[in-house]
């Protein structure tokens, strides 16, 4: 969530804002905003330490339903923005 938000709020197309000011609303997902933080740190902390420590196994269940990891860099983020930069320059000459 955290590179999304920075894309809305770095990378803002203020035309599109003004037509829709809406697009600005900070997503507050229910999974995130409505669960126990510490609760369930609390409840998984020994399982964590024992996966970093000895390597056994963990699964992180403080994510959306459905969610499933894809590694990431800063630098493959970067590039997927400079994508989306030209691309949006390309609509935008063409009126699109």
């Amino acid at each position: 969530m955290g590179w999304e938000l920075r894309q809305v709020w770095h990378q803002t197309d203020w035309d599109v804002v003004k037509a829709n000011p809406e697009v600005l609303n900070m997503p507050q997902p229910p999974w995130l905003f409505g669960a126990d933080s510490e609760k369930y740190a609390s409840d998984n902390y020994d399982a964590v330490v024992s996966h970093l420590k000895k390597g056994t196994s963990f699964e992180n269940t403080n994510v959306p339903e459905g969610y499933v990891h894809q590694p990431w860099t800063i630098d493959s983020m970067l590039e997927k923005e400079r994508i989306q930069e030209m691309e949006t320059a390309k609509r935008r000459k063409r009126g699109t």
